[in-house]
This record gives C-alpha cells, structure tokens and sequence, in this order.
C-alpha cells in the first residue's frame, strides 16, 4: 500500500511555522509509516526550521504583499503566479493526499494550486484576526480550524471549526530540572526567559540590556534576542556569563518554557498557545504595529483570567519591569496561580484533532 503524502505550507515567522511543525509531529505519531513535505520560502526562518526538525523543505518563490506602494508591490502578481505554478507542478509530481496551509504568503499559492489539483486542503488560522493569505485563500479550503471562537466572523461559510492552536509537546520525562540543566543553569534558582518571537523584539532587547545590572542577583536568564540584535547583546550579558545564557534562536522552546519561572514575551498567538500548554507565567508586551492590535486583545484575554501581567511597550522602561519582576518572584503564589490558570486555558489536544482530520481527507479515519 502506498504511503500517505501531506504537503504543509506556511512561514515567515515561527508562529506560523511551528503549528505546522506540531502537525506533522502529530500525523507522524498516529500514522508512523506516511510522508510529510513542508513547503516555504528558501530566505525566511521555515528554510532553517524545517530540515533541524527532520522533516524535507521544498521552497517556491512568494512577495509579501504591502499595503503601501513598494518597488516589491509591482512585482507581487507576476512572482505569485510563478509560485502558483512552481506549487503546481510540485504537487501534480508529488501527488499529496491532502494540503495544509498554516499562514504566511507561501501557504497561498500551494492552496491554489492543491484546488485546482482537486486536492483536499485545510487551513488553520492562529490568530484571533485572520492572516490576510487565509481569508483570501480560505473559499479553496476544505475545512478551516481556528484558535480562537471570535476568528469565526472573519470566515463565512461552513466547515469552520475551534480547534485551538497545535504546539509541539516537551519531550517524554522532560521537567523542570531537567530543562534548567539543559541551559547549563542552576535549578535551585529562578530562571526568566526573555523572547521577542522568532525574530526577536528591539525594544524588548533593549530595556532588558538597560536593567540587567539592577536584575536580582538570584535570577538566571534565558535570552533570545533574534539574529539584528545577537552580538550586541551578547557583548551587554557578558560580565553576567554563567547566569544570562544568550541565543539568537532557541529550537528547543520546550525546554526553554519548563525551565522558566516566568517570560518576558509578545503576545502573539502562538506565543500564547505555548505559555498555556506550559504553564509559564508571563509579562506580556504586545507587538503595538500589530494589526487591529491583535497582540494586546490576546494579552488582555489572559489578563482577565488572572493568567498573565500586560505591559504596554509605551510602558515599557527599566523601571517598570523591574518593579513587576521583582513582584512576581516576590510571591511565588501568584506565579502558581497564573500558571493554573494557564494550564486550564490551554488546548494540548490541538494538533491531534487536526491530524485527525488530516487523515480523514487521505481516507484513513
């Protein structure tokens, strides 16, 4: 019997790269034996991601599509139809039983091209505003699974379902410990992860730098600055080496997650999806160019719960996340509480709901 063959399509930015990723972990471990191709862009984070996760990477050509007029803007419809039959004949080669596409403009043309095909394909949306490549592409897809229950006005039509955000699960028996370990910390002291997303946060970065010097002495960090910000960021923690472990990227954020006490993060939607699924408490800054503020509405749902701390990046000083820190590990039973909170919000059966449905369309469940 032949295998089962699934293209996923999506990238730009991890957040749309690794619920893809958790699909595939997912599908693999329900049907061992089928075969899964990620489809991105050759220069954006989903080259680098895919293959380290085992999995092969076929690349198209694909634009971003700009709102203002940009030298790039002329060229978007010429590439995109480049890209549309670049996927064409890609999956009229490689005959997938079904097409996923997670977001980011390279999920488009490989949406297209699977329709046209006669392909089964599902979308799923992180976000609570759809991405504008779903709800353009979205009339090609067989089904559309969302994160969040308001995303459904944004997709009108059937077959629309509330499956959470899929997030790739720790490793078996990995805790706490262990994770701290891993980073070659203390696991008798606390630990703060800093992350601005996979491309890092410059104002985060920056305020972080600003206070490291005043930081309780105690407190251990993990640091992912994105590449723009590497170097001199490294240069600012190196008087703390030992204590301030400092990554342009971090793969393993399972592991980083399990090993904080609490994060310093965006509030996009994976983000989230991660600190439910983890219980990680968080101070929160939400992305303020995100679209229709987005960012700072996941924050706020969390926030009400009594889940998470929210600090507008207009707040943002070395004075205000100190204070806020320092309140946190000041009362450990807050942090246990948020992270309850957390836990409960969370999805952690996401990405298998999805494979399901996967394997539904390849005629397998």
């Amino acid at each position: 019997m032949p295998k089962i063959k699934i293209v996923i399509a999506g990238g730009g930015t991890g957040g749309h790269v690794y619920p893809g990723i958790a699909i595939a972990q997912e599908l693999k471990r329900l049907q061992p034996d089928c075969e899964i191709t990620f489809v991105g862009t050759k220069h954006r984070i989903e080259s680098r991601i895919v293959p380290k996760e085992g999995f092969p990477f076929k690349s198209i050509w694909v634009l971003p599509f700009s709102r203002r007029f940009h030298w790039r803007t002329v060229l978007f419809v010429p590439v995109l139809l480049v890209g549309i039959i670049q996927s064409f004949f890609f999956l009229r080669r490689y005959r997938p039983a079904v097409v996923v596409g997670t977001g980011g403009f390279v999920s488009g043309p490989v949406l297209v091209a699977a329709h046209g095909l006669g392909i089964p394909t599902l979308i799923q949306e992180q976000n609570s505003l759809p991405g504008i490549t779903n709800k353009l592409f979205a009339k090609y897809a067989s089904e559309i699974h969302v994160s969040f229950e308001q995303s459904r006005r944004y997709f009108k039509r059937a077959g629309v379902f509330m499956t959470g955000n899929p997030v790739r699960s720790a490793p078996p028996n990995m805790t706490p410990v262990r994770a701290k370990t891993i980073f070659q910390l203390d696991p008798q002291r606390p630990v703060l992860l800093v992350v601005g997303g996979s491309q890092g946060a410059h104002a985060i970065n920056q305020v972080v730098g600003q206070a490291l010097a005043h930081l309780d002495p105690n407190l251990q960090l993990i640091w992912q600055t994105g590449r723009a910000d590497y170097e001199w960021v490294r240069s600012v923690a190196e008087p703390f080496a030992g204590r301030v472990i400092v990554r342009d990227f971090i793969y393993n954020m399972e592991e980083a997650y399990l090993a904080a006490d609490v994060a310093l993060c965006r509030a996009g939607a994976t983000t989230i999806a991660e600190l439910m699924l983890y219980g990680c408490p968080a101070i929160l800054v939400p992305f303020p160019q995100a679209a229709e503020n987005h960012q700072e509405l996941n924050a706020q749902s969390l926030v009400e719960e009594g889940a998470a701390v929210l600090l507008r990046q207009s707040e943002l000083t070395p004075e205000t996340l100190l204070s806020q820190l320092q309140h946190l590990l000041d009362h450990p039973r807050q942090l246990e509480e948020m992270s309850f909170h957390l836990r409960h919000l969370s999805r952690p059966d996401a990405a298998n709901q999805i494979a399901k449905r996967i394997l539904y369309y390849a005629g397998e469940f």
